[in-house]
């Protein structure tokens, strides 16, 4: 048991790193820095797993071959698919969701945007439409929008033959929203979405 809980305690360390870095990814807490720290819990995972394989191979023992494969899985998943990032996103809105509903509905009842250190932007439509930027760079942006008609996912319809939507009549209802280019949109939950401009 002394030597698999040699492993045992890197593996919990580098999954609790992978978790927090996930969790927090939208917060912008590494700044630009998000990138380094990613690529320094990708070697972590693998230098981790090359352990657990070494160990399981001397010790003939399943276990390591286990960690291996869970820390290959979840590095596969959180940094080669968007799952990772949707969570982090999910995590950060359901975080900060309270305060939206206060000020959307402050701005339905005709009142002003306060109490959240985000840049809330507005577009009065109607309908009234209200972004909560979590940040980018120059006019590249990305932020939480209220939509009560979910026309923001028009963003991601492309044509097929030029792979843009730049030329689409129902796209262009909701491509200048908020001053930016509405680039992409992802569905959060009720009226709520993260959105990219440029």
């Amino acid at each position: 048991m002394r030597r698999q809980s040699r492993i045992f305690a890197p593996t919990v360390l580098w999954l609790l790193a992978v978790a927090a870095y996930f969790a927090f990814y939208y917060d912008e807490i590494f700044g630009f820095l998000t990138f380094l720290v990613g690529g320094f819990l990708i070697l972590a995972g693998g230098v981790v797993a090359v352990l657990a394989v070494g160990r399981a191979i001397r010790e003939r023992s399943v276990i390591g071959f286990a960690t291996a494969a869970l820390i290959f899985a979840i590095g596969a998943l959180g940094w080669l698919t968007p799952k990772g990032k949707d969570l982090g996103a999910r995590f950060k809105f359901m975080r900060e969701k309270s305060e939206y509903v206060s000020i959307v509905a402050q701005m339905t009842n005709g009142g002003e945007a306060s109490g959240l250190g985000h840049r809330v932007t507005i577009d009065e439509g109607p309908p009234l439409r209200v972004a909560f930027s979590w940040g980018g760079i120059i006019d590249n942006w990305r932020g939480v929008v209220h939509d009560p008609t979910g026309e923001v996912l028009k963003a991601n319809i492309l044509d097929l033959k030029s792979w843009s939507n730049r030329d689409d009549p129902n796209y262009a209802s909701v491509a200048g929203l908020f001053g930016g280019t509405l680039i992409r949109a992802q569905h959060l939950e009720g009226d709520w979405y993260l959105c990219w401009f440029t």
